[in-house]
């Protein structure tokens, strides 16, 4: 059985409980499998829920002459609300991927910290899923571009939630004084903190995970966190020195094999590439190393996961094993690794078509999420993550290039990379990149999360706080609690918790500064220099030891930018 490559390496990016920004999506198609059937809603099997709609959403916020509405799906949770006493609204905002499985507000990886925190005061709890995602489509037939440029962008998605925030406050009866705090993780994070930025007078304050709110075209950095994560002994990542030199050399190996006839029969026969002389097409090159010719998988490393090659601890194991059997050979190690993956995932070939590719993500079909993903970071976003000649980038580079993603941009969509450029710049412009014009935003980031370097990791000011955790990934921290969590982790749900109480009023058992700063007693040398972290994003020489301007000196989670006018309503 032969399979997109993908299939074996990002399986994780469509299961439905994951919202995550995707990689590249030429890494995340997987035949039509990513693909769901939009008129089958399965109820919640414990509590009988099911999901419910809104349907006098606006097709267009902006266009005075549209009155075409559609039907928005979301979720209600009122188990904990104490709506006598002035309950907050908490509201899990989606984002790109599959439908909201139908637990999302009882046990689910996108807003467990806002789950969790709901029954401490008394929250009633939403969830609402992003337009043209999931069930969620704004009465269209089909995802042509025409569709996507009409109907679909960020402002739309945060003006579907102004619209739902009146249409709930009648439907459930809601104090017009209670105090909405939108939560999300990583675009649904994005989208927590523009919902606050545009609406401030409806959404009193936000909780932005692992939010890479900071547009640029090309991202290199990405792969350069990638890096640096599988350097990460410790804070239970299981990496090594030793792991990060046997991938990066052996991918080295990998690019100078390309660069001959020869080498590229022999990489096609070793590692069992489908078809017939697939390298010599220089796209499926950049289709099969340019993000790893293994599975490296630190966006979503998840220490506790049980499966083969599952995290970073896991994958170095099986590399480092296999150089001491192919006695030092780092190129044998990926081969072993690569054969590993294809067992584990029933392949008899790897597919490295990306003509292929392509044609799926020119099916328009309303299942097509990807191409929608796709199309938002063409049209308003970049996030291209590169791994270009000269970069840190742990693998073989100078194939997935800036100009072989962005001409993508025009082979689907029509949009020119000059104008991708200018898309990119006007978001940009719009939000405030990493310094966004608001306030009562928390800002959530990960140390192997490669999204984090487009956050706001240096608190602007004390109404902008950050907190920073060691060892974690991409929105890690709102997964459920389990107790295989490290203390960094349940730190980072209670600091987030102390920040929300503070906002909403409730001072009982939010701790003062001080006690902040000092309560952590995990043993760490994590926090013991730290590294200013400038608006470029430059990389710490010292692997693995980020750090931001002003942050505490102990060790632990780190906060930043926490005033002394907490417990009040003036942060």
């Amino acid at each position: 059985m032969a399979r997109s490559l993908v299939a074996c390496l990002l399986a994780f990016l469509l299961h439905p409980e994951v919202n995550a920004l995707p990689v590249p999506w030429w890494r995340a198609l997987r035949s039509q499998n990513y693909k769901e059937d939009i008129f089958k809603v399965k109820p919640f099997a414990e509590s009988g829920e099911v999901a419910k709609w809104f349907c006098q959403q606006k097709q267009d916020h902006f266009d005075p002459q549209n009155s075409v509405t559609w039907c928005q799906r979301y979720f209600v949770n009122a188990t904990f609300w104490n709506r006598h006493k002035g309950g907050p609204v908490f509201v899990c905002v989606g984002g790109e991927g599959p439908a909201f499985s139908d637990d999302v507000l009882y046990h689910s990886n996108h807003c467990n910290d806002m789950t969790e925190l709901a029954p401490q005061v008394g929250a009633l709890l939403f969830a609402v899923e992003h337009r043209f995602y999931g069930y969620s489509i704004p009465n269209v037939s089909d995802l042509s571009t025409r569709n996507l440029d009409r109907f679909l962008s960020s402002q739309q998605a945060a003006a579907d939630l102004a619209s739902f925030h009146a249409f709930a406050r009648a439907e459930f009866n809601i104090s017009p004084k209670a105090k909405w705090v939108t939560f999300g993780g990583s675009y649904p994070g994005m989208m927590a903190s523009y919902a606050r930025l545009l609406y401030p007078d409806l959404f009193y304050a936000a909780v932005a995970n692992s939010a890479p709110v900071q547009a640029v075209v090309d991202y290199p950095g990405y792969l350069d966190v990638v890096a640096e994560a599988l350097a990460v002994a410790n804070y239970r990542v299981g990496g090594s020195a030793a792991c990060l030199a046997a991938v990066s050399q052996g991918h080295d190996a990998i690019g100078r094999l390309l660069k001959t006839g020869e080498g590229k029969r022999d990489l096609e026969r070793r590692f069992e590439l489908c078809g017939d002389k697939p390298l010599d097409i220089e796209a499926n090159i950049a289709l099969w190393v340019g993000f790893g010719v293994i599975p490296v998988d630190a966006q979503s490393n998840a220490p506790e996961c049980d499966t083969p090659l599952c995290n970073i601890a896991k994958v170095c194991q099986a590399v480092l094993d296999a150089v001491e059997i192919g006695d030092g050979d780092p190129l044998y190690a990926l081969e072993e690794v690569a054969r590993q993956a294809r067992i584990s995932d029933g392949l008899t070939c790897t597919d490295v078509d990306f003509a292929a590719s392509m044609d799926e993500m020119k099916d328009t079909s309303l299942t097509n999420w990807i191409r929608v993903w796709t199309f938002q970071t063409c049209k308003e976003f970049g996030f291209y993550q590169t791994c270009a000649d000269g970069s840190n980038c742990p693998f073989t580079k100078g194939y997935n290039t800036l100009a072989f993603n962005v001409d993508q941009c025009q082979e689907l969509f029509d949009i020119s990379p000059q104008q991708v450029a200018r898309n990119v710049e006007a978001t940009s412009k719009f939000y405030g990149g990493d310094r966004p014009n608001s306030t009562r935003v928390l800002w959530v980031n990960g140390q192997i999360d490669p999204w984090h370097y487009l956050s706001v990791l240096v608190s602007p000011g004390h109404k902008l706080p950050t907190i920073w955790v060691p060892g974690d990934s991409h929105h890690y921290w709102t997964h459920p609690s389990l107790p295989s969590n490290t203390a960094y982790d349940r730190e980072a749900r209670e600091a987030i918790w102390d920040y929300v109480k503070a906002w909403l009023g409730d001072n009982a058992g939010v701790a003062s500064h001080k006690q902040r700063h000092q309560h952590s007693s995990v043993a760490s040398s994590f926090l013991a220099r730290p590294v200013v972290v400038s608006s470029q994003r430059d990389v710490s020489e010292e692997i693995g030891l980020l750090q931001v301007e002003a942050s505490p000196r102990g060790d632990g989670v780190a906060r930043d930018g926490f005033s002394s006018a907490e417990g009040t309503n003036e942060l």
